[in-house]
């Protein structure tokens, strides 16, 4: 069995014949390169779902993972790639296998907004409340990102909407400070430059303070006060 770096490209790049070519010859399916990457994590990772088969029909390790722990189905999940992840954990991949910085697939997969791999993942018994190192949930991660549907889906399997990270953020807090931290700036700059900031829209005639209250409003009535109000 031997294997070189030629054929973790041609993995990667969905160059079949090659691939077929070299497992014809022996080549090493498990075999790894440079910081422990395999053929099947090169081609899970670019959504190769042929290439992937392939390499699965040759013997390869389906969780075999590389230096930093992540495994094809982390990083099929991460680009959302369903039909590599489908099949992947179809042949028995760890719905739940966890890298070396606590990464799962389903963090990795509400990160992006990938729902119908969230879907997967959650009906294949991902763990819907699992941490990072950091404390992040895949709640957490949706949330920064304004992925409704995940938000949604992940708090239909349970997801814990109070959980707090290793700074003591929940989602909500993240999902407050997102809106501050992204438009703050871009205000700014507006209003330095003279935008009119009692402009009204043409249907609802809202301005621009009275949008921003909606939130606030929508806050005090569930009770939510500012830090200089609590006790």
């Amino acid at each position: 069995m031997h294997a070189d770096p030629e054929f973790l490209e041609a993995c990667a790049r969905n160059q079949v014949d090659k691939v077929k070519s070299f497992l014809e010859k022996g080549a090493g399916v498990d075999w790894k390169g440079k910081t422990g990457r395999t053929a099947l994590l090169e081609a899970g990772k670019q959504g190769h779902h042929y290439v992937c088969e392939l390499l699965l029909e040759a013997g390869a390790e389906v969780d075999l993972a590389d230096d930093s722990g992540r495994t094809a189905l982390l990083d099929a999940c991460a680009g959302g790639h369903f039909l590599v992840a489908d099949l992947l954990l179809d042949k028995g991949a760890d719905a739940n296998h966890v890298d070396s910085v606590g990464r799962t697939a389903l963090l990795d997969a509400a990160r992006g907004g990938h729902d119908f791999v969230v879907d997967l993942l959650l009906d294949q018994g991902a763990e819907v409340n699992a941490r990072d190192e950091f404390g992040v949930t895949p709640l957490m991660e949706a949330v920064q990102k304004a992925h409704q549907y995940v938000v949604d889906r992940l708090l239909t399997w349970g997801a814990d909407v109070n959980a707090a990270a290793a700074r003591k953020e929940t989602a909500l807090w993240m999902a407050a400070e997102h809106i501050a931290r992204h438009y703050h700036g871009v205000m700014a700059s507006l209003l330095e430059k003279g935008a009119e900031v009692n402009v009204r829209d043409g249907q609802l005639a809202r301005t621009p303070l009275d949008s921003v209250y909606l939130l606030v409003d929508m806050l005090r009535a569930h009770g939510g006060k500012r830090s200089s109000e609590l006790k």
